[in-house]
């Protein structure tokens, strides 16, 4: 392994804590006082980082897409990157046309820009993003509809993320099945959405 390589992964191994050197690293554009993240964005990101589950509760336009992509791509560069190369990311919606034209139009920009440092394949017309398939099996990203029973079943690795879109209408087997996914040190759960539905119901 060249000096270049092992340079390049301290470098991301140090994204870890210091996701806005990862936003500088995707060419991030400045959106709040030259910051890419508002500071709100910046409270949900650091609860991510410090916590095994984070809840979001925005309205429109507050950048919630733009914020979980981004929380996407970065964690799963940042555990896949060393052994055992296990970093599995599964992103999901209720709807079918949020999850492929919102929430995975903006991680496509975020691949987009960092493909030249993360390689991969980024599959045409798919929600999914994987390393290698054959050397790194359980290092990918995926988007799934979160409106079918088993959806969830038969992922496990060493780091798995799951980021629930739209959650106050995901359905509670959905729940029930991603709940037991989370049990391991770094294992994260992001759930994020419009508060639509009255919490008492």
């Amino acid at each position: 392994m060249s000096t270049d390589t092992v340079d390049a992964l301290d470098i991301i191994e140090e994204w870890k804590t210091d996701y806005l050197a990862f936003m500088d690293a995707i060419q991030a554009p400045p959106v709040y006082q030259g910051s890419p993240l508002t500071p709100q964005q910046r409270h949900v990101w650091d609860s991510v980082i410090e916590n095994k589950r984070t809840a979001v509760k925005s309205g429109n336009g507050t950048g919630k897409d733009y914020l979980a992509a981004r929380i996407a791509v970065w964690y799963t560069i940042t555990r896949g990157i060393r052994p055992p190369h296990e970093a599995i990311c599964l992103t999901s919606s209720p709807q079918e046309g949020h999850l492929k034209k919102v929430l995975w139009g903006e991680i496509r920009g975020v691949l987009n820009k960092a493909l030249s440092f993360l390689g991969g394949t980024l599959m045409p017309g798919a929600c999914e993003w994987y390393a290698d398939r054959v050397l790194y099996p359980k290092w990918y990203m995926r988007g799934i509809v979160a409106n079918v029973e088993g959806a969830f079943s038969g992922y496990r690795g060493a780091h798995v993320m799951i980021i629930l879109d739209e959650a106050c209408d995901i359905p509670e087997h959905i729940w029930e099945a991603v709940s037991p996914m989370i049990s391991g040190p770094d294992h994260k759960l992001l759930f994020i959405g419009n508060p639509v539905k009255s919490s008492t119901g």
